[in-house]
């Protein structure tokens, strides 16, 4: 069979398809421009990593900022409730899918940890407490001790800026570490490992 090749009035003049490209063009430089106009005025918005970093390090190292709230049943909670004991201080919300996710694992570590190993305290960020209970029944999570920042007092003192975050406090109350994101089980061990064989060395 006899390949039929396009007559030249088939072709697409290359001087129409640049025409055609040159406003596609147009618009990506557009928006190229835009967007590094908003890195440069928005730099929290656009890099949330560097920023989390940023804030996380003037805590480091310094006694972690104290609170007095309360917890989901309406008892007073703070910081000092926990001295001597290491403290995984975790922000969240229950609109954060990261967030829930790791909601269990901490339930799962603080069971395993019991009353004397390391502490779980997580700070719901302007929920009320009615909505977080009723969270916690739909995704069937028990034992956790919730202290409710209603005001988002307690997380502008640690800079959070989006969720979930999560301090690690050893039992001095110093601020040792923090990660940004959902953490498991096994970042917990390890970290609590780490600050047991720093505390022996």
């Amino acid at each position: 069979m006899t390949e039929i090749s396009p007559t030249p009035s088939q072709r697409p003049s290359p001087v129409l398809l640049i025409f055609l490209l040159l406003p596609i063009l147009g618009i990506v430089a557009a928006l190229l421009m835009v967007i590094q106009s908003e890195r440069q005025q928005n730099p929290d918005v656009l890099d949330l990593p560097a920023e989390l970093e940023r804030r996380a390090a003037a805590l480091m190292n310094y006694t972690a900022p104290s609170f007095a709230v309360t917890d989901l049943e309406g008892t007073p909670v703070s910081l000092d409730e926990y001295q001597g004991r290491v403290v995984f201080l975790n922000f969240w919300t229950t609109d954060c899918p990261p967030c829930v996710r790791e909601l269990p694992a901490f339930a799962q570590f603080a069971s395993e940890q019991g009353e004397t190993g390391a502490a779980v305290l997580t700070v719901n960020m302007g929920e009320s407490a009615e909505m977080v209970r009723d969270f916690f029944v739909k995704i069937d999570v028990q034992g956790l001790r919730v202290a409710m920042d209603t005001d988002l007092v307690v997380g502008t003192q640690y800079g959070i800026i989006a969720r979930p975050v999560t301090y690690v406090i050893d039992g001095e109350g110093i601020v040792r570490a923090m990660k940004a994101g959902e953490i498991t089980i096994e970042e917990m061990d390890d970290y609590v490992e780490q600050l047991r064989i720093e505390e022996e060395s």
